[in-house]
């Protein structure tokens, strides 16, 4: 597949991803009632899948823009420019402008970063800023761990990164996962898995023509393998949702995915300029309102999604370079 051509069922996976990640941000405790506090809690149940949806629909773009003749340094060196150099870009910003809004007392000292110790201003440098931007990092160290074996041709047959992912889930009768999101490292086996079903699902269907499947056994595989780790650790269960949401979108009528489509070919916009100041700054002003659950919520959807978008629109006409988007 190639990346320089818009796919409609990665696109619309990532359309959909984008809300539910707008979800997982949207418990504002201190501001939120208890009413709207459990319906946002349902919709982070409901979009738990969220986050790997965009590992899965990674990995189904790892195998096109010629991959396999790619060189490992060139490869390492485009991906780091893609998603290193907007991760650190983004997450200075953010940091100053958070101790901008300290040294102002618009925000506590606890929500800002701190700035007394040689360990505080490495964390500042290198650490990517809350709640988001853990994923670029984890996104670059699981691509470049899996180049390789695209480069040497050990992924070409559709059931063998269904297998990888396969086994990859099983580490969690050890490990723990109390979320299916989040920074720490105990969510890379996930991560990775997600990833390598993205890179099957795209062995497993006619490129050509986007219909059906040639290996339906790699899917029905990893269905088996989320099962069996499920017993251990339930959340493993949200791995199965993007391969089968993709398979659900790719048979609908394009029309019909119009809307998931277009928000996701701007889902990157989203994803850097909700968090961590804007929508917790829609939700002060909302919550002045007499606003609550479910119109809150979708109030809080909407702006957000606004928002985000037109402040894309005004930074894609000054950074010709790319550093500030996705």
């Amino acid at each position: 597949m190639s990346t320089q051509t818009r796919i409609p069922f990665v696109d619309a996976i990532k359309g959909l991803a984008i809300v539910g990640v707008l979800f997982v941000h949207m418990g504002f405790a201190s501001r939120f009632d208890e009413g709207t506090l459990a319906d946002v809690r349902m919709l982070q149940r409901i979009f738990g899948w969220c986050v790997l949806a965009f590992f899965f629909a990674s990995g189904c773009l790892h195998t096109g823009a010629g991959a396999a003749e790619q060189d490992w340094k060139a490869f390492i060196l485009r991906r780091a420019r893609r998603l290193l150099v907007p991760c650190a870009a983004f997450s200075w910003v953010y940091k100053a402008l958070l101790l901008a809004a300290k040294a102002g007392g618009f925000i506590a000292a606890a929500h800002a970063p701190a700035l007394q110790t040689t360990a505080d201003f490495t964390a500042f440098v290198f650490t990517p800023v809350v709640p988001q931007f853990y994923f670029l990092v984890h996104l670059f160290c699981i691509a470049v761990a899996v180049f390789p074996f695209v480069r040497l041709g050990w992924l070409r047959q559709p059931w063998v990164p269904w297998l990888i992912a396969a086994i990859l889930l099983q580490s969690y009768w050890l490990l723990p996962l109390d979320l299916p999101h989040g920074e720490a490292l105990t969510q890379l086996p996930l991560y990775a898995a997600s990833y390598l079903a993205g890179i099957g699902f795209a062995r497993s269907i006619e490129t050509e023509k986007w219909r059906g499947f040639r290996h339906a056994g790699g899917m029905l595989l990893f269905g088996a393998a989320v099962a069996a780790a499920s017993v251990a650790r339930p959340q493993v269960l949200h791995a199965v949702a993007p391969p089968l949401l993709a398979a659900f979108a790719m048979l609908l009528p394009l029309r019909a995915l119009a809307p998931a489509v277009t928000l996701g070919r701007h889902s990157g916009a989203v994803y850097v300029w909700h968090a961590p100041i804007l929508m917790p700054v829609i939700s002060i002003l909302l919550t002045k309102l007499p606003l609550s659950g479910w119109p809150l919520i979708a109030a809080m959807t909407v702006l957000t999604l606004g928002i985000t978008l037109w402040i894309d629109s005004v930074v894609r006409r000054f950074d010709t370079i790319g550093i500030f988007r996705l």
